[in-house]
């Protein structure tokens, strides 16, 4: 824990931005944990959703894709860029530079991990598609709403990786 809490004071001493989004991730963490998970909806903008899907978050990210290279290549994170993910009830939904939308629905998720003290979160997917890691500010938010949408409310409650925002 004490790493977790060097993290902290480091983020709140050294970079006002990142302190903005860690305790705006800690406020939001607090709410669903005494309030439960219903949450305000907001615009999906131009992007168009399904029946009864919301959007709860709009947030900036780092975007990276785990891609097997060939011709004897190891398998890396690739595709990096930076994008904007609209969190939904039904998963995420990210717009790459070029203009494409990709679906990540929480269904599909078979493995995440939450590291908000690291400002990442990766998670896994059945089927071919290819791991999927978030990495910036916006991270530790990803991590809450991930958290709640995956797990049991017990696990939500009582989460480790999340520890660090109370």
């Amino acid at each position: 824990m004490e790493v977790n809490k060097a993290s902290r004071q480091a983020v709140a001493a050294g970079d006002p931005i990142a302190a903005h989004y860690w305790q705006v991730a800690r406020a939001l963490y607090r709410t669903l944990r005494c309030d439960g998970p219903a949450m305000e909806s907001l615009d999906p903008g131009p992007i168009v959703l399904r029946r009864d899907e919301r959007v709860h978050l709009h947030l900036p990210t780092n975007y990276a894709r785990y891609i097997a290279i060939e011709d004897g290549y190891p398998p890396a994170w690739d595709v990096q860029q930076s994008v904007d993910v609209l969190v939904t009830t039904d998963g995420l939904i990210v717009t790459l530079r070029d203009g494409d939308i990709l679906r990540f629905d929480w269904e599909r998720v078979t493995a995440f991990y939450p590291e908000p003290t690291r400002w990442t979160v990766t998670f896994q997917f059945d089927g071919e598609a290819s791991p999927l890691r978030l990495r910036g500010y916006a991270a530790p938010q990803f991590c809450v709403y991930a958290t709640l949408q995956l797990r049991s409310i017990d696990y939500f409650l009582t989460s480790d990786p999340l520890s660090p925002l109370l």
